[in-house]
């Protein structure tokens, strides 16, 4: 066996040569000309996940920049939303300032070069929780024609002990948008969103809302809408 082969591999070995030389030369071409490799760099948010519900993170969303490189015709179809950016936050315990190593997720058939940073500072805090009685804003007359009932109607706010301290009320805006869509009915349904305002009258940023959203139910007062 082994003698056959060897007297196939002598018998026209150059020109055996030269076609493993041009299959070679093919395969290049087909992979870098035909399909160009290409970088491109990503900004993607980071996501955190298994911290305690004892505490939160103090900053918003970061961003970090993902190098890529693959065949040119994968990169154009990737978003930032293709790409996962997170941090394991399940070892913290307290609240502090901690580096925390990021882990990246890329779609298959792509290389993954370069993250920057590596490691991204993050500060923990305390969490603190209060309820609120949903209070709705009346930005529109018409409202004072329907009556108006909240599922749920009590709202868990939470957040750094200094943003919560801050919040005076929970609150749904009553537009005329609202009616638009509805007019003519004596009874209808919306899920609309939840905002906490401060003593300044500001929306803050850093705190949740439990729910964010609420089922609300419009009825005309005094019976059917004529």
């Amino acid at each position: 066996m082994r003698e056959r082969l060897y007297n196939w591999i002598r018998h026209n070995w150059q020109l055996k040569l030269v076609s493993l030389v041009l299959a070679i030369f093919l395969w290049l071409y087909v992979t870098t000309i035909q399909t160009p490799q290409i970088t491109k760099i990503f900004m993607v948010p980071t996501h955190y996940y298994g911290l305690k519900n004892s505490l939160l993170v103090g900053e918003g969303t970061k961003y970090v920049s993902i190098y890529l490189k693959g065949p040119q015709k994968i990169i154009k179809r990737i978003t930032p939303e293709d790409l996962n950016v997170f941090l394991n936050l399940s070892k913290i315990s307290t609240p502090g300032k901690y580096s925390i190593p990021i882990d990246v997720s890329v779609p298959s058939g792509l290389n993954l070069i370069k993250i920057e940073p590596k490691k991204m500072e993050v500060r923990i805090f305390k969490a603190v929780v209060r309820f609120f009685l949903l209070a709705p804003t009346f930005l529109d007359k018409k409202v004072e024609s329907y009556k108006i009932k909240f599922t749920p109607n009590l709202i868990k706010v939470k957040g750094r002990k200094e943003d919560i301290e801050r919040i005076k009320y929970v609150t749904i805006f009553l537009t005329d948008d609202v009616f638009k869509k509805y007019k003519g009915k004596s009874q209808f349904l919306k899920i609309m969103k939840v905002y906490a305002i401060t003593s300044e009258g500001e929306i803050p940023q850093n705190i949740t809302l439990e729910p964010n959203i609420v089922e609300v139910v419009f009825r005309i007062k005094g019976g059917e809408k004529k």
